[in-house]
């Protein structure tokens, strides 16, 4: 890290230092700041960077935002033909979210995007306790087969023909 930067991060800290009274607040500034003042590089990564977790697969991102997108269209059209009783109360017309143990960043990303950003709010974000990701794919392959990537809506036998994973 050259010294601006140090310099900047030094600056940073300083300022949130700032925003609060409390001692135990006070000492986590001040030693961050001294490790950066006294260049104690190899606490960097330990000390200033451990709540900064690594950058994540875009293409996990987009797959989660696929996923829910298609699930908006087949409850839309749910709706549109007549309500859930067509379809014996299929299992996978509700979206069951991702296996928070094998399938994490998706898991993740899930919660970010529809708890804290507020998005797709007519699916849960849940921990469906088991993979599901094999399914949705499988799932994705038949939706966009059906509707060749374009939003429409779904007849009751697309519907069928897409949850039947």
């Amino acid at each position: 890290m050259t010294k601006e930067e140090r310099l900047i991060l030094i600056n940073q800290y300083q300022l949130l230092k700032q925003t609060s009274d409390e001692e135990d607040d006070q000492k986590y500034w001040d030693l961050k700041i001294k490790i950066l003042r006294e260049g104690w590089a190899y606490l960097y990564e330990s000390e200033l960077f451990e709540v900064i977790e690594e950058e994540k697969d875009e293409k996990v991102c987009k797959e989660v935002i696929d996923i829910l997108k298609m699930y908006r269209n087949i409850l839309g059209s749910v709706k549109n033909n007549g309500g859930i009783e067509k379809f014996d109360g299929d299992y996978m017309l509700q979206f069951r979210g991702f296996d928070g143990n094998e399938e994490i960043d998706h898991y993740s990303f899930m919660q970010l995007y529809i708890e804290d950003m507020e998005r797709f709010n007519e699916s849960k974000s849940e921990n469906s306790h088991s993979n599901m990701l094999s399914t949705y794919r499988e799932m994705l392959e038949r939706y966009n087969e059906v509707t060749k990537s374009k939003y429409k809506d779904l007849t009751n036998e697309e519907i069928k023909y897409i949850v039947a994973s």
